[in-house]
């Protein structure tokens, strides 16, 4: 089963600039709750998309634009 994140994505993107503890509790949070294998990438993803995009790990850097763009198109990244 295949779950939808983008709800996820909307939430961390106005959350994240609170705190790195925060989306850390989310990233175990969903990971153990709803089995998503792919929420801890796409966290860290926004994490770095919002907090760090200079200093990326190459991992996530093949996703970051797919992110940046997603991000922008629903507004929550100028």
């Amino acid at each position: 089963m295949r779950y939808d994140i983008s709800p996820l994505r909307i939430v961390i993107v106005q959350l994240n600039s609170s705190s790195l503890r925060l989306s850390s509790v989310l990233h175990s949070f969903i990971g153990h709750v709803a089995g998503i294998t792919e929420a801890s990438h796409r966290i860290n993803l926004l994490v770095c998309t919002l907090r760090c995009k200079n200093y990326c790990s190459i991992q996530y850097s093949s996703l970051l634009s797919t992110c940046i763009t997603t991000t922008t198109s629903l507004g929550f990244v100028q």
